[in-house]
């Protein structure tokens, strides 16, 4: 039994068999691009996330370094999503719309949407509601957009 097949029924297999590593190191060099842009190039950053990515939405933020071991193909984020530096989103996680992922957490479960979630395992801590809105950390008031 070969090593694709052994791995499509959840069985050991050799992770550095080249069949298996297809265009990994296509994904590697574009996340190695993208954490070397610089701030200021929003629009590359932006395209390079729709190329690692299956899903991306529009509004998406995804603090450096952006690090996936098997590329994101498998990887769904919605609209508006903020991702911290340092997350960990494993293949196969859907991120929903307008949620927040805290820095360092390991994404092992999907995330729904409008909520903030963090930790290792990540999970939600709290819905994002009205508040939110109005402050954007504990009471400091977010003057902006009024």
């Amino acid at each position: 039994m070969d090593n694709l097949t052994r791995k499509a029924r959840g069985l050991p297999y050799c992770y550095d068999d080249p069949e298996l590593l297809g265009d990994q190191h296509i994904f590697q060099e574009k996340m190695m691009e993208y954490n070397l842009a610089s701030a200021t190039e929003t629009e590359k950053k932006q395209a390079l996330l729709k190329e690692v990515f299956a899903e991306i939405g529009t509004g998406c933020t995804v603090e450096p370094p952006l690090n996936a071991n098997w590329g994101c193909r498998h990887v769904h984020i919605g609209n508006n999503v903020w991702i911290g530096s340092g997350a960990q989103i494993m293949p196969g996680v859907s991120i929903g719309d307008n949620s927040v992922i805290g820095a360092g957490s390991v994404v092992t479960n999907d995330i729904p949407t409008n909520v903030v979630a963090f930790g290792v395992p990540c999970r939600v801590q709290r819905e994002i509601g009205e508040k939110d809105k109005k402050f954007y950390y504990k009471n400091r008031k977010l003057d902006i957009g009024e």
